[in-house]
């Protein structure tokens, strides 16, 4: 999904508040055989409890991987607690299983609002691996008078063991490269920075950048993307992405990313 983490974050429940249900669906390439689909739907349970499931598959030229997601958000006031299982399908004799837990909490005045977000996050993986990640992640957004967006996240894996396998981290690490990592995470940081084109064009120009330290590879992220809404009431948009990954021991890559969604 979407993966400038905060600002996508604080976009969804504010959608999600003024309308039942949200749904998005993401395709993800780049010219070596890499193609990812995503499709997520959340719906209000009541008033302030929301719940919703995803599904993504990812392949290349090596593997092909399924994901099956849970996504539950309790909002009450200026926070927002949220709790996100995934289930890694069965691939070449290995299954994985996750969670994505946290609270966003926000305060602040209309023409200067702030977020902040810590998320506990873990990762099994089981078959022919048999290990455990535990990842912390911390972040925090400014918001300039709904005009100006700045954010900052760090996130640490405090029990990395050195491996290769099919799982990929994005789905417990909110970073906003856009490929496939198959091998262990070690530590992301990530900045970003969005900008309003209110009132002339409800539409959102975006960038951010992500260092990646892991097993096989670090990386540097750059990503820009375009979000613009199709009607004033803010219940479809689209959104679209490019991101370069610099890495530090093989050739760069680009990927792309196309997202359309609505809110009804």
């Amino acid at each position: 999904m979407f993966r400038f983490f905060l600002i996508s974050a604080i976009f969804l429940f504010e959608g999600s508040l003024c309308c039942v249900n949200y749904t998005d669906f993401s395709y993800f390439w780049n010219k070596k055989e890499y193609e990812r689909y995503s499709i997520n739907y959340l719906t209000s349970i009541s008033t302030y409890f929301f719940a919703g499931t995803g599904y993504e598959y990812y392949e290349n030229k090596e593997i092909g991987e399924s994901i099956l997601k849970l996504m539950t958000s309790f909002v009450r006031k200026n926070f927002v607690f949220s709790f996100k299982p995934v289930y890694f399908l069965k691939e070449k004799q290995t299954y994985a299983y996750g969670l994505k837990a946290g609270v966003n909490f926000g305060w602040g005045k209309d023409d200067f609002y702030k977020n902040a977000v810590f998320n506990l996050n873990f990762l099994n993986r089981n078959g022919k691996i048999d290990h455990s990640d535990t990842v912390g992640e911390v972040g925090v957004e400014l918001n300039f008078d709904d005009h100006i967006f700045l954010s900052a996240r760090v996130s640490c894996n405090f029990t990395p063991t050195p491996l290769v396998s099919p799982v990929d981290y994005s789905s417990i690490i909110g970073y906003s490269y856009l490929g496939y990592i198959g091998y262990t995470v070690y530590s992301d940081v990530g900045f970003g920075y969005a900008r309003s084109f209110k009132p002339d064009f409800n539409s959102y120009l975006y960038f951010s950048f992500d260092r990646i330290n892991g097993y096989m590879d670090d990386l540097n992220s750059y990503l820009i993307g375009f979000k613009t809404y199709l009607d004033d009431e803010e219940k479809y948009f689209m959104d679209f992405g490019y991101n370069l990954a610099d890495f530090k021991k093989k050739d760069n890559e680009n990927y792309y990313r196309i997202m359309i969604g609505v809110s009804f």
